[in-house]
């Protein structure tokens, strides 16, 4: 029987498939069926009648992207198409599989993720992500990727000897050259080494593998590298930039600040959130590409990676991570706008964990405690970041739903009024005259997220805003993180019992 693409219709097929290929599989059934889970969202009755702040205040309905992994935007059809996949494998319909995987990634635009079924029932593709754009195919047992590094000059042995050890640090794929003088990024994945997880695994080395290689080859060998397809590159409004600009600079100097004043005993332990806080709040509010990013990693990179850590006590590490800090404040300002760009994102370099695993592995009860310590002693500006830093690395490293993120957003609205005004996304009235959130706008921005995503996951939540704290911006904030605190543990508790 011929292969036909399953995922590529444009009509909405989300209660089922109509799968060709065996009898086995019927309409609507696949491991990961959550069409028994609907109305999702349970939550206060919202007055929904016309107000001054009816517009739906969600930040990504403005224009302006937070974050640069879209994960949390998925279709119910796409996670089905990925829950899918095993279904194919065990029928040996390797095809439908790898398609499914391939219209999962796919944005909302269908800009980031091409394919075509060929006549000959062999499946091309093209990723984009960011700068780099990925072409390859699957010709029913081998899936065939390369991506274009540079172009050399010249054989240079040593060039070559250094190419060949970065292969050793590569799981998936090879570095090699192909028409003489083009030096490519290559992975080829046979159908029994292929699963959802290390398929998108192996993408995530072959895009990233281009940026470690052309750093290699401009630091090293100077040599001439393959300019970026431009029309990858989006310009961003001149307002925008200088928004952005403006304040990875004022967060900077606010938190190094905050950090060289407050050395004492009480902080020792705790001051090592506030680098990651910054890193993490630099690259979700402002989503900057390289160079800035590079050197936010290396800021980053002391105090989380398991292999640097090792032999270092946390003072140590500490240390090295405001060492690597000098970096970032010297940058020049050509090099700080060259970072703000629009680009087609596909793959996120942090690795996105489960629901289950942000509740089993983040101690987001532990950081909204510390808080509430803090501001017990008098210092709620550090009570502020630690309460800041829970909800952001909920964004930033966690596949969290799209109903919490906007939870996680407003509270970053309230924190940073003045960015989300200067983007246009906070209206000038959302806040009284004290930094308090309008318990009319907390209203009806619930009314939207609910709205917006009662039908978009398999996540079954409660909640209330009736216990929201509005005599200050720290007492909104702690009781927007104290409502966030079951919800990050409810779907742990239901897998418990």
């Amino acid at each position: 029987m011929k292969w036909k693409s399953l995922f590529s219709k444009e009509e909405d097929t989300t209660k089922g498939f109509l799968v060709e290929t065996s009898d086995k599989i019927q309409q609507g059934e696949n491991h990961n069926d959550t069409s028994k889970n609907q109305n999702l969202y349970k939550g206060p009755i919202l007055d929904t009648s016309p107000s001054e702040f009816e517009y739906l205040p969600l930040p990504e309905l403005t224009g302006i992207q937070l974050g640069s992994y879209p994960a949390y935007l998925k279709s119910e059809k796409q996670n089905t198409a990925y829950g899918l996949f095993w279904t194919f494998a065990d029928l040996e319909n390797y095809n439908s599989a790898l398609e499914g995987i391939l219209f999962f990634l796919q944005n909302k635009e269908k800009t980031n993720v091409k394919y075509t079924v060929r006549e000959d029932e062999t499946l091309s593709f093209e990723i984009i992500h960011e700068l780099c754009k990925v072409e390859g195919f699957f010709d029913g047992k081998v899936l065939h990727a390369s991506t274009l590094i540079a172009r050399k000059k010249e054989n240079d042995p040593y060039l070559m000897k250094r190419l060949i050890y970065r292969n050793d640090g590569m799981r998936y794929c090879r570095i090699a050259i192909q028409n003489e003088d083009e030096i490519v990024n290559v992975l080829n994945l046979r159908t029994t080494a292929i699963s959802p997880e290390t398929l998108i695994e192996a993408f995530i080395e072959l895009v990233y593998g281009v940026e470690d290689v052309q750093y290699l080859l401009q630091k090293e060998f100077k040599k001439d590298v393959l300019p970026f397809d431009e029309s990858l590159r989006i310009s961003l409004p001149e307002k925008e930039v200088e928004t952005k600009c403006f304040y990875t600079r004022k967060w900077i100097g606010e938190i190094t600040s905050f950090l060289d004043a407050h050395q004492q005993k009480d902080f020792k332990n705790m001051n090592t959130y506030l680098p990651g806080l910054l890193i993490r709040r630099i690259m979700y509010l402002c989503g900057p590409i390289d160079p800035l990013r590079s050197l936010l990693y290396k800021v980053d990179n002391p105090l989380y990676r398991v292999e640097i850590r090792k032999g270092y006590s946390v003072d140590e590490l500490y240390k090295l991570s405001m060492k690597e800090m000098e970096a970032i404040k010297v940058i020049s300002d050509e090099q700080l706008k060259a970072s703000f760009v629009r680009v087609t994102s596909t793959f996120q370099v942090y690795k996105k964990f489960s629901y289950e695993e942000a509740s089993e592995g983040f101690g987001y009860d532990f950081i909204v405690n510390a808080a509430k310590n803090a501001s017990k002693r008098g210092q709620v500006d550090y009570s502020l970041y630690l309460l800041e830093s829970a909800m952001i690395y909920l964004l930033h490293n966690f596949q969290i739903s799209y109903f919490l993120r906007g939870i996680c957003h407003l509270e970053l609205m309230v924190i940073h009024a003045d960015y989300f005004k200067e983007l246009g996304i906070l209206p000038d009235n959302a806040l009284n005259e004290n930094g308090i959130p309008q318990e009319v706008y907390v209203k009806n921005y619930f009314h939207a997220i609910h709205e917006n995503n009662k039908d978009t996951s398999s996540e079954l939540i409660d909640y209330t805003i009736s216990d929201l704290n509005y005599n200050s911006v720290y007492d909104f904030c702690m009781s927007l993180c104290e409502l966030m605190l079951p919800l990050t543990i409810s779907l742990q508790k239901n897998k418990q019992s």
